[in-house]
């Protein structure tokens, strides 16, 4: 193997340590419908695919902005890069028991159950033949650094779709403020 190939993994591997990650980022309020259209914005570009966006109006989620938009970027890459042909990317924004749900669906190749199991958020994996394995690893660590949950449901031939899970902050956004004289 390549000695800058090793080098490049193990350079990648200091970064996802614990010692070496980032602290989260700023906390402000985000306005989710905004920034999932500029995260999809080169998708409405790309003659293969057909972007639909299906975006409820959600109460502002409370969290680091730059990371969300990398997040929802990166789903929604990965979704038009699953398509060979031509097919459809959906992405959906709702809110749901004090969550607000961003969905990336894709009617691409969909990605085996086993492959899902053993290796989707799992560093240095990839299923794409230049891929580097860290998009859903890195995806994955900042939905968590921002208090989130995301699930995968995928059909090998169908599709597949991630879901993020963010926390509506209403105690936040209504918290008192405090006066310090």
């Amino acid at each position: 193997m390549d000695v800058r190939f090793w080098g490049t993994r193990g350079s990648l591997a200091k970064l996802s340590s614990p010692e070496t990650r980032p602290a989260p980022g700023p906390t402000e309020p985000i306005d989710l419908q905004a920034l999932i259209i500029e995260a999809t914005s080169p998708l409405a570009a790309d003659h293969k695919v057909r972007l639909v966006r299906q975006l409820q109006p959600v109460n502002p989620v409370y969290g680091d902005r730059d990371a969300l938009l990398r997040v929802v970027e990166n789903l929604a890459t990965n979704a038009s890069e699953a398509i060979a042909h031509e097919g459809t990317v959906t992405v959906t924004l709702a809110e749901d028991q004090g969550h607000a749900i961003i969905s990336v669906a894709d009617t691409g190749c969909g990605i085996p159950e086993e492959y899902r199991a053993r290796h989707l958020f799992a560093p240095f994996h990839s299923t794409k033949k230049d891929g580097w394995g860290v998009g859903l690893y890195q995806t994955k660590q900042m939905v968590e650094r921002q208090d989130g949950e995301i699930l995968v449901e995928s059909v090998v031939g169908h599709g597949t779709t991630f879901t993020v899970k963010l926390p509506l902050r209403a105690d936040i956004e209504n918290a008192p403020v405090e006066s310090v004289r």
